[in-house]
């Protein structure tokens, strides 16, 4: 069978997010160096932020549902009290769920990973699975994980952008997670660590 040889990217040529597709990749070593509010900011934006005046998000959602929720543990972010957050897309902005520290408690959450306790901070996709299914019925389920990729993709790259390390975690006890982050009828799907590589 003859193949049909496609052209390599150059990444000396390549644009803004080639070069993050590029260069993205996963990593569980993390520098203790803070990480800016405003980076922060820009990463979870890019998971689930709204765009337009019509609510559209960042990410693709069948139905234009939007049935996840994210959440952040901080523990070394400039102007950012240490404890668990809930990202409120509309207003942009972070509501304080629990003070403290719980970086330990995600870490042992995720079967005792303890490189995640180096992060600055950690986003975790939870998803509302019933919101979709009412829709799209027992299919709904594949499209929250379906959507919760993207946003996984989106902070990925907008992380590599900002020079920072990530990797996409779904290996955590659901139970306890769920507990961490009271999250009632919501599901976790994945967490993320951010951090300056060390």
């Amino acid at each position: 069978m003859d193949l049909i040889y496609l052209k390599k990217l150059d990444p000396k040529k390549a644009n803004t997010l080639e070069k993050s597709i590029y260069n993205r990749y996963s990593e569980r070593s993390f520098a203790d160096k803070p990480v800016k509010l405003n980076t922060l900011s820009k990463i979870i934006w890019s998971a689930q932020g709204i765009t337009d005046e019509l609510k559209r998000h960042t990410t693709p959602s069948a139905g234009a549902i939007y049935p996840l929720e994210l959440f952040i543990i901080s523990k070394n972010i400039t102007y950012l009290e240490i404890g668990i957050y809930h990202y409120l897309p509309e207003d942009h902005a972070l509501e304080l769920q629990k003070e403290g520290s719980f970086t330990e408690s995600l870490a042992r959450a995720c079967f005792h990973q303890t490189f995640i306790q180096d992060a600055a901070f950690a986003a975790i996709i939870a998803g509302d699975f019933e919101k979709t299914k009412q829709k799209y019925s027992e299919r709904g389920e594949r499209y929250v994980f379906m959507e919760a990729g993207h946003a996984c993709q989106n902070m990925s790259l907008i992380a590599t952008n900002l020079l920072l390390a990530t990797v996409v975690i779904g290996a955590f006890n659901d139970k306890e997670l769920r507990g961490l982050l009271n999250l009632g009828d919501w599901y976790p799907i994945a967490v993320m660590p951010f951090g300056h590589e060390k």
